[in-house]
């Protein structure tokens, strides 16, 4: 994953646009990335919730006005990027 800005890249070379908000308590953090193939794209929107500690990022989120987490609680289950 390689990060320049607010833009993600991710190993599968797909791109996430975000914004954090690191003076909410819990952290958050919101993006948008893009699903389907040429004219057909749709924008899927996700909000969460983060926490760095080091130079390990951990976010949990919820995808698509399902609105986001209001505790600082992290899933166990994890998934890698």
């Amino acid at each position: 994953m390689d990060v320049l800005g607010d833009l993600v890249t991710m190993n599968d070379e797909r791109q996430v646009r975000f914004v954090l908000n690191a003076t909410s308590q819990p952290k958050q953090i919101t993006w948008v990335g893009w699903e389907g193939v040429n004219e057909k794209m749709t924008e899927q929107h996700f909000n969460g919730i983060y926490k760095l500690d080091g130079d390990r990022l951990t976010i949990a989120y919820r995808q698509n006005g399902r609105g986001r987490r209001s505790s600082n609680r992290f899933p166990a289950r994890t998934s890698r990027f």
